[in-house]
């Protein structure tokens, strides 16, 4: 129980007391100078404190028990994030924004013959104010390999949409743990040069995501154990995508498809005090099924599996830029969404991650 503390907080973004009643807001203006706020609990009532960089403490406070916050030389940022902050450079948007992969670039241009390239990136530009955690992002993507026997050139544009569902408080003990569900929309132009199609692509992606504390075994999604041998964490994807090839050069292309969609992925880091999570291993498994289909060239069951190995050259925390890495690329399968034809693919790429 804390009675009659003072507790000084700064870089304070905002309070928000809550009790069975509702909530309020308390946000004063406060500049050099300091703001006592005095609360006497009359019932058992969750107080948290959610601060400039979105770190969140709680705290469980019993019924009478007296609480005075001191804001002491405390400063409200209202500046809108750098623009560059919201730039986004990876490997796609079908991924939760901090679990998206990094974009990967092979290019080889020899003077007397063809070149080679291999490369998947998607840039996004988030439009929202980027306080929250909603993005609404403008984005292009290209997907391209013709080191294969069946080469691929998928160029996409569109729109990408990512929120949760409902705000997730984080709370210091094992009762407090809540999740979320993310949603993930997107709608954008696709032109296939391999196939020579043209057309649209919707889909709609749900994701579990949990809070929890540190155990070293996780076995909720989005939840990263604390383990010295391996750390680890895994999401998991579900929804539906549709596609409409819409202008063909050949007639067997033409058609629209509907399918249901499911992606688990994990990421582990083997040794991760040891290696300061340098080292990580990422699998993959995409199951798809057409439950409806009028092209004539799509199968109705799609699955991809997926590995990658990375070493960690820059990580984005220290940088306050980008990851970048070096890592093996494994795929067996088929992704009919960015024109990745059944076959079996291995490379070693340079990746970054804005």
């Amino acid at each position: 129980m804390i009675r009659d503390k003072i507790i000084f907080i700064n870089l304070l973004f905002f309070i928000l007391y809550a009790n069975s009643f509702g909530q309020v807001n308390v946000a004063p203006k406060v500049k050099d100078t300091t703001v006592t706020i005095k609360l006497l609990q009359t019932k058992d009532t969750t107080f948290s404190i959610k601060t400039k960089n979105d770190s969140i403490l709680a705290f469980l406070l019993s019924k009478e028990t007296k609480v005075e916050f001191a804001l002491k030389n405390t400063k409200l940022d209202t500046k809108s994030p750098a623009w560059y902050t919201k730039l986004s450079l990876r490997q796609s948007f079908q991924n939760k924004n901090d679990k998206a992969e990094p974009a990967y670039a092979t290019l080889i241009f020899p003077k007397d013959s063809a070149s080679s390239q291999n490369f998947s990136f998607a840039l996004g530009y988030n439009v929202l104010s980027g306080r929250g955690e909603a993005s609404l992002n403008p984005f292009i993507e290209w997907q391209k390999n013709n080191l294969s026997d069946k080469e691929q050139n998928a160029f996409m544009a569109g729109l990408n949409f990512q929120i949760p569902l409902w705000p997730v408080i984080k709370y210091g003990s094992d009762k407090g743990k809540k999740w979320t569900l993310y949603t993930i929309a997107a709608l954008n132009y696709k032109h296939d040069s391999e196939k020579k199609t043209e057309g649209t692509q919707a889909s709609l992606y749900f994701t579990p995501s949990f809070v929890g504390n540190d155990k070293k075994i996780a076995l909720l999604p989005d939840v990263l154990s604390n383990n010295c041998v391996l750390d680890y964490y895994y999401n998991i994807y579900g929804g539906l995508e549709f596609e409409n090839r819409a202008q063909v050069s050949d007639p067997i292309y033409k058609g629209k498809t509907g399918r249901w969609y499911f992606r688990i992925t994990g990421t582990f880091y083997p040794l991760s005090e040891i290696l300061v999570k340098r080292l990580e291993f990422i699998p993959e498994f995409t199951y798809r099924n057409a439950f409806s289909n009028t092209s004539a060239v799509e199968e109705r069951v799609n699955r991809l599996t997926k590995l990658s190995v990375n070493l960690v050259i820059v990580s984005k925390e220290k940088s306050k830029f980008a990851d970048v890495k070096l890592g093996y690329e494994y795929k067996k399968g088929c992704d009919p969404t960015v024109g990745f034809d059944r076959q079996q693919v291995n490379t070693v790429v340079f990746k970054i991650k804005i």
